[in-house]
């Protein structure tokens, strides 16, 4: 007969365990196989290790969970930090867009006004007036953002329009002071004709004496149209001693002008006129050898020389005035 193995023959063998109540004197014998003590421990460590194993992978699961969730934390977070700039964006673009409009309106306004100062300049030619500021604008810049450098661009458009109206509202007011002097100031003849007698010391024509003629006479056909040489209010129409029919008109800034020796008078004391509208017709009342306009020019309550305000003349008139050389 064979004989056993020693290995075999120790895992044959066994251990008895006694257990020893306190309550009753008989004893508890269990006998166990050393192959089975084995077996339980090789049970135990297997079962031990599993769940090792499982403890190991649930916790490397925990923290690739932990990872993804702070990945779609710092995700959202970066979203909404990308709304809340979008929508920042839209609201300045909102803004920026009612900006805009307003700043189109005031340009508009501002080239209507431009239009006007520029008009009232062409018809009024001899005027000097302030130089208006442009705006002084510089060149590309690197390195900005193009939203917050359209916002710059509009702050400074906001505060350019209005100091443009102004200048141009100052010009436009300096024109119009100046058209409204200028049409005060007698500088258009008021009749057709030529000067048959100037300003100065002469011999009067009918007294034959030597005295200062305050004006100059002006030749013209019997019922000529007489005009006013400047806008103003009339101050006397009617008969004067040596003038006849007279009118005489005040332009303001201390200047009068005087027509003397009308046939007929077309305007009234009180009356306001225009430059070259007809106030009366050529003709020979008063102290007078012909058809002629004796007009006077006064300035500061003194007669001055009329043809310092008129412009020279080529020998030929219109209704209107000269046709200046």
């Amino acid at each position: 007969m064979a004989r056993k193995k020693p290995w075999k023959e120790w895992l044959n063998q066994s251990l008895t365990l006694v257990v020893m109540p306190h309550t009753s004197a008989q004893s508890l014998h269990i006998k166990i196989a050393l192959w089975q003590i084995l077996m339980f421990v090789l049970l135990v460590g297997a079962l031990g290790l599993s769940g090792l194993t499982v403890l190991v992978q649930n916790h490397q699961q925990a923290r690739l969970i932990e990872g993804y969730r702070q990945v779609m934390v710092a995700q959202r977070e970066e979203k909404l930090a990308l709304e809340e700039t979008q929508r920042a964006l839209q609201e300045q673009m909102l803004m920026m867009a009612a900006q805009t409009a307003e700043l189109y309106g005031q340009l508009a306004q501002l080239n209507l006004m431009s239009q006007e100062v520029w008009a009232l300049m062409e018809e009024n030619r001899g005027f000097v007036g302030q130089r208006l500021s442009g705006p002084e604008l510089g060149g590309p810049v690197e390195g900005v953002h193009p939203v917050r450098l359209l916002g710059e661009s509009l702050a400074y458009l906001q505060q350019m329009i209005p100091q443009q109206g102004k200048e141009l509202s100052s010009l436009r007011a300096d024109v119009l002071a100046y058209q409204y002097r200028r049409e005060h100031t007698p500088e258009i003849w008021p009749v057709n004709g030529r000067v048959t007698s100037t300003y100065g010391w002469r011999r009067h024509p009918l007294r034959r004496v030597k005295h200062l003629h305050t004006g100059i006479d002006i030749g013209t056909p019997y019922g000529t149209p007489v005009r006013a040489s400047a806008a103003g209010l009339v101050t006397c129409a009617g008969w004067r001693p040596g003038y006849g029919y007279t009118v005489i008109i005040s332009h303001g800034y201390g200047l009068e002008t005087l027509y003397a020796h009308n046939s007929r008078l077309l305007v009234e004391a009180g009356q306001r006129v225009v430059k070259g509208q007809v106030i009366g017709a050529v003709g020979n009342t008063g102290d007078s050898t012909g058809p002629h306009l004796h007009y006077e020019v006064i300035d500061g309550g003194r007669a001055v020389n009329p043809q310092a305000y008129l412009p020279m003349m080529d020998g030929v008139m219109d209704d209107v005035g000269p046709r200046a050389k």
